[in-house]
């Protein structure tokens, strides 16, 4: 198989036309969290991957648990909420559909009385969060 990279549109007919075997592509989330991951990638019912992946003809691509873990997670707060998203992470390992590979080039340099600083995917720094001690 040869790598045949493609503008976004063009990428976009084909996976919504007869699929492509294996892809590649860039996923920025619009804000900090794991929510927006869930709600795209996961093999839960009406997910833009879950539809890619075939669920519409086969419906064992969908994983019913990420969808009660997901519940849960919108539902909880703090730790417990984040123990329920790693949950949920493990599942979309089990689906073999997503093989996410992140390779941030970011690096953030701040003074040790500052609290909140924290990366996200999307290269946003939540400037709300940032307090000084």
């Amino acid at each position: 198989m040869l790598l045949q990279p493609a503008p976004f549109t063009v990428w976009r007919e084909h996976i919504r036309g007869d699929g492509i075997p294996l892809t590649a592509v860039y996923f920025a989330p619009d804000y900090y969290g794991s929510a927006q991951y869930i709600e795209y990638f996961s093999m839960k019912p009406g997910t833009a991957w879950a539809n890619r992946a075939g669920a519409k003809t086969d419906p064992t691509v969908i994983n019913p648990r990420e969808a009660e873990l997901y519940k849960k997670a919108l539902a909880a707060g703090g730790e417990a909420m984040e123990k329920v998203y790693f949950e949920i992470g493990e599942e979309m390992i089990k689906d073999r559909i997503i093989l996410p590979v992140i390779s941030p080039n970011l690096i953030l340099a701040y003074r040790k009385d500052i609290a909140g600083v924290r990366y996200s995917a999307c290269c946003n720094l939540p400037l709300t969060e940032i307090s000084r001690k």
